[in-house]
């Protein structure tokens, strides 16, 4: 089992009024399937996390990204298991609230750039690949190889 935000906490969390936020943002952030009225859409969404903490191995000493946080959903999780966090998102406000409200050790970034070359144990991309172009695309994968441990790993979810 997964440390995780409760729905009653993200349904807090993301009915904050933050201007620049909208509707069609929150929909991307797949907002509405982690608040979902079924359960079982619910436990899917949170199954992928599950998945993927199991696939990272997490362990203390490791450095992690997750790149496009979203809603902030898997960052208690890894806080709870890794050394360092980074985290980068177009909108990370929802991220910030809850860092801030839990304590939670997570260093905010702006630019993939500014973490150091071959310093992270493990890049997290759920959910966000999709947004990005083919051209984009490309150029992050191969930012994420620089940012990474030669043997270490990048896991991506996508949205189906």
């Amino acid at each position: 089992m997964i440390r995780k935000v409760s729905i009653r906490k993200l349904n807090e969390l993301v009915s904050k009024n933050i201007s620049h936020i909208s509707n069609y943002d929150k929909d991307e952030m797949a907002i509405p399937s982690y608040l979902h009225w079924n359960p079982l859409i619910r436990r899917l969404m949170w199954r992928r996390y599950e998945y993927i903490a199991r696939f990272a191995e997490f362990s203390n000493d490791m450095s992690a990204l997750e790149f496009g946080c979203g809603t902030s959903a898997f960052l208690p999780e890894l806080d709870s298991r890794c050394n360092k966090v980074y985290v980068i998102d177009i909108f990370p406000e929802f991220a910030k609230i809850l860092s801030d409200e839990q304590n939670l050790n997570i260093s905010f970034i702006d630019n993939i750039l500014e973490i150091p070359n071959n310093s992270l144990d493990i890049i997290i991309a759920a959910d966000v690949l999709e947004h990005i172009d083919n051209k984009e695309l490309v150029e992050y994968l191969k930012i994420f190889s620089e940012k990474l441990k030669s043997s270490d790993r990048l896991i991506i979810s996508g949205p189906t």
